[in-house]
């Protein structure tokens, strides 16, 4: 791909397709696979039910509702977000499910009606999908799942609305919101409503680790200013329950949002049609732009120079984690967004990428502020096989942390980095070391970039109590030292560098039921067989059940008894049906040289980036 590196591996800003970059914050995959056809214009006598759906932008897809009977009808989102749907036929309460994508990014959110909302508004927003969780005690999409709301009552729903905007009355205030405000019922247009802008400004998180005690958290991405909300506790019982109190900046940033979404979109316009050169590349970077341990020359002439077509770039999934008003002439935005390709395809995710803008300049890029490059994503692997007579699958299941250092020196000081400890939720106390090797990356003890953390193989290490421990948005912290075991400094002058994981690898009983699932690519060529007899040259590979929204990866070598061994690794655009096909030749084994091993690879990533490798391994245990 590009210089700087491999996509679903590093990042590389371009690769991706044009979009609309008007809305905040992650969101559920769809459920919903059917696109239904435009809802039937009501009679004037029909009793309907209208709305907004929208997550900081209009949500252009499904809304599905569901009555008491269990009956359901799709209607199809209009112009701006607004749905109506007849409901003359149905039998209330209702719950509301709205399916599609808001500025790039994909929403499954909820809500729900009861009798005496006939006739009137609903909407469906990250807000009301808490509202309905908290009156439900469970996920709303549980609670949606399980058709079982026949007591679901306005009192109901008019006490946890009327608790949640209490909980944001001074975020609500700030941002103009007027004080009769219904978050479940009160009209608004998504882009320009200070209500909308609320939804920019709090995120909704839920952690599910226990079901009996689902903790949802709403955090202010200005102040990071955090709440959480117990679904276990109703509104009514709550005494002294906490309030979002913190307001600095949210004004500036409702103004600052849509701009910063206008940034990203500036940038990927410049691949509209042909590579640009370095020098309009670096017309949208600061002067001391860092990303991935490029500076702006170096990732401009990156950029220019790669042999990857990056035409059709475009930023998807956009969500705004942070702004820092701290310093008026030097305000920071963190965001994180998809990269994806002319036709598509998601290329990488970046999280923890900065913005910056000055006093009176415009938003620029300034790039994820990593002086060596820093990753790390949930793996699961399977092994076919691991003898010459091959054997039943194993599995595995831990995280994965990929360190490079492209540029030494780009750190807080000249000293290279020796070593880098990895602290996190799952992680022992003291953390992981990986420490730095002859070809630029980082690696634990044992040669891998991979934490197994636990095994299916008879007798192994089983640490799924530690990975039931791991939250969804999981922090991990990144400190590197040089190897007089002194701190090196991220640049800033920070001590570490913070990574998030979207979700937690799985555990052994999780890995059982993600086999029956289908998660893993299926390697149908080469067999067993044709590697017994592979010394290199051209072999067909052929891989299914790949994830065909994202790129995938793959890993073919040979080993020798001498030593050296044919490789290629790289990355694959699935079809639209998940399948990979390919004829790859690596450079043929001297005559007479013994192979000992051979390796096929094949990865696809899937919700939360979860990474899914099946490998076929053949160890030769005789001369061939």
């Amino acid at each position: 791909m590009n210089q700087l590196g491999l996509p679903l591996r590093r990042f590389a800003l371009l690769g991706i397709t044009a979009a609309v970059l008007s809305a905040c914050g992650g969101g559920g995959g769809s459920d919903s696979s059917t696109t239904p056809a435009p809802a039937p214009t009501p009679t004037p006598s029909a009793k309907t039910i209208s709305g907004s759906a929208a997550a900081g932008a209009p949500i252009v897809g499904t809304v599905t509702i569901k009555d008491a009977n269990g009956t359901t009808r799709d209607v199809t989102i209009g112009e701006n977000g607004k749905f109506t749907v007849d409901v003359s036929d149905l039998t209330a309460p209702f719950v509301f499910r709205a399916t599609g994508i808001a500025a790039g990014t994909q929403w499954t959110v909820y809500s729900g009606a009861s009798a005496a909302d006939v006739d009137g508004t609903i909407n469906i927003t990250p807000l009301t999908d808490l509202i309905i969780a908290n009156v439900a005690g469970k996920l709303a999409a549980d609670y949606f799942n399980s058709g079982n709301f026949t007591s679901l009552s306005k009192t109901q729903l008019d006490t946890e609305s009327a608790k949640l905007a209490e909980r944001l009355r001074p975020i609500l205030d700030a941002l103009g919101v007027n004080a009769a405000v219904d978050l479940l019922r009160t009209p608004f247009t998504p882009l320009q409503d200070q209500l909308d802008k609320v939804l920019d400004i709090i995120h909704v998180s839920y952690d599910s680790t226990d079901p009996a005690a689902i903790v949802a958290t709403l955090t202010n991405i200005v102040t990071d200013e955090a709440i959480t909300d117990s679904l276990a506790t109703k509104a009514a019982e709550e005494t002294n329950a906490p309030k979002m109190v913190t307001t600095s900046g949210v004004v500036d940033a409702s103004g600052d949002i849509p701009a910063i979404r206008a940034a990203l979109e500036r940038y990927a316009a410049l691949y509209a049609t042909n590579v640009p050169t370095a020098e309009q590349i670096k017309a949208k970077l600061t002067a001391n732009f860092l990303q991935d341990d490029l500076g702006p020359d170096a990732f401009a002439n990156a950029e220019v120079n790669d042999d990857f077509d990056n035409t059709g770039l475009r930023f998807t999934d956009v969500e705004i984690e942070h702004i820092d008003y701290t310093d008026p002439n030097a305000v920071i935005a963190r965001v994180s967004f998809s990269a994806r390709d002319k036709n598509g395809q998601i290329t990488s995710r970046q999280q923890g990428f900065r913005l910056r803008r000055t006093a009176n300049g415009p938003w620029l890029l300034h790039g994820n502020r990593q002086c060596i490059e820093v990753s790390m994503h949930a793996r699961m692997d399977r092994e076919l096989s691991d003898s010459v007579l091959g054997g039943p699958a194993q599995m595995t299941s831990g995280i994965e942390f990929e360190l490079f250092e492209n540029t030494p020196g780009n750190c807080d000081t000249a000293t290279p980095v020796a070593y880098a400890m990895i602290q996190g939720p799952g992680l022992p106390p003291g953390g992981i070391r990986y420490s730095a090797n002859p070809y630029s990356s980082f690696k634990l003890d044992n040669g891998s970039t991979y934490y197994v953390m636990t095994d299916t193989r008879e007798g192994a290490p089983d640490m799924s109590n530690m990975i039931n421990t791991i939250p969804a948005k999981a922090s991990y912290k990144v400190t590197l030292y040089d190897a007089a075991d002194a701190v090196i400094k991220w640049p800033g002058g920070f001590d570490s560098y913070k990574l998030t994981l979207p979700l937690r690898p799985l555990n052994r009983t999780e890995l059982g039921a993600a086999a029956s699932a289908g998660k893993w690519p299926d390697i149908v060529s080469p067999s067993l067989g044709a590697l017994f007899d592979y010394r290199g040259g051209p072999t067909a590979l052929n891989f299914t059940n790949m994830n065909p929204e994202t790129y995938g990866w793959f890993f073919l070598d040979y080993k020798t008894q001498e030593g050296p061994s044919g490789v290629y690794e790289g990355d694959v655009a699935p079809s639209a049906g998940g399948t990979v096909v390919r004829v790859q030749t690596l450079s043929t084994a001297p005559d007479g040289s013994f192979v000992t091993e051979r390796n096929v690879r094949v990865a696809t990533t899937r919700e939360g980036w979860r990474e899914f490798v099946t490998r076929l391994k053949l160890t030769t245990v005789r001369g061939n």
